[in-house]
């Protein structure tokens, strides 16, 4: 594979100053030259289909990405090379702003299986189930978006203690939904199931206060 990035400083401890050397081959056009087939020639119907190709494919894409830095941060590899988190790694690396960093680590990590802290590269050690496989499995088919796994995760992470046992059931829906909504509105309706879920667990906890006082 044509190597993305490149680092102007070969010492372990160099995580800043990576510069783009090369873009992968894929359908890329040569410099200046015209892309393949010429994008004047397609129909409308053939260029709307295209658009919405090459966006599956920018999100599969992206899914690939996501699992070799969940791979980078279960072996520890912003330590080897100097950084103080995988997120401050990946940000140099890459040349992205912090927040995205955090997104992706987050997300990565959350949508590989867990593979136990003593397993090296090569063991056969057995994988736990991801925290989010059915966001995981969407963003593999390309049928969503790492700007709705964000959303996705973020609704999760902030369920109550007692809405806990319900995650992967939210996470269905959310995920289905996130295959007809833009993220925005995906957002939104997190809001409202956390806001729906968690008003029916105070009313059950109140109830059952209530019930404690009685029998008492």
């Amino acid at each position: 594979m044509t190597p993305l990035m490149t680092t102007q400083d070969t010492t372990p401890a160099a995580g800043a100053g990576v510069i783009v050397s090369a873009l992968p081959a894929w359908d890329a056009p040569t410099p200046g030259g015209p892309w393949t087939p010429a994008v004047d020639s397609l129909t409308d119907a053939e260029l709307t289909a295209r658009i919405g190709q090459v966006e599956q494919q920018i999100r599969q894409a992206r899914m690939e990405q996501l699992r070799l830095i969940a791979e980078a941060d279960r072996r520890r590899l912003h330590a080897v090379q100097g950084a103080r988190s995988t997120q401050a790694w990946l940000k140099s690396l890459l040349n992205i702003d912090g927040q995205d960093a955090t997104t992706r680590v987050r997300i990565a990590t959350a949508t590989a299986p867990a593979v136990g802290d003593d397993a090296g590269p090569g063991t056969t050690a057995e994988p736990t189930t991801a925290a989010l496989p059915v966001t995981g499995e969407a963003l593999a088919e390309g049928v969503i978006s790492l700007e709705h796994a964000r959303v996705i995760s973020r609704c999760l992470t902030r369920l109550p203690e007692h809405t806990q046992h319900r995650a992967a059931e939210i996470e269905r829906l959310l995920v289905e939904n996130a295959c007809r909504q833009c993220p925005r509105d995906l957002a939104k309706l997190a809001d409202r199931i956390r806001y729906m879920i968690d008003a029916d667990g105070a009313v059950a906890d109140e109830q059952a206060q209530f019930e404690s006082r009685e029998l008492h």
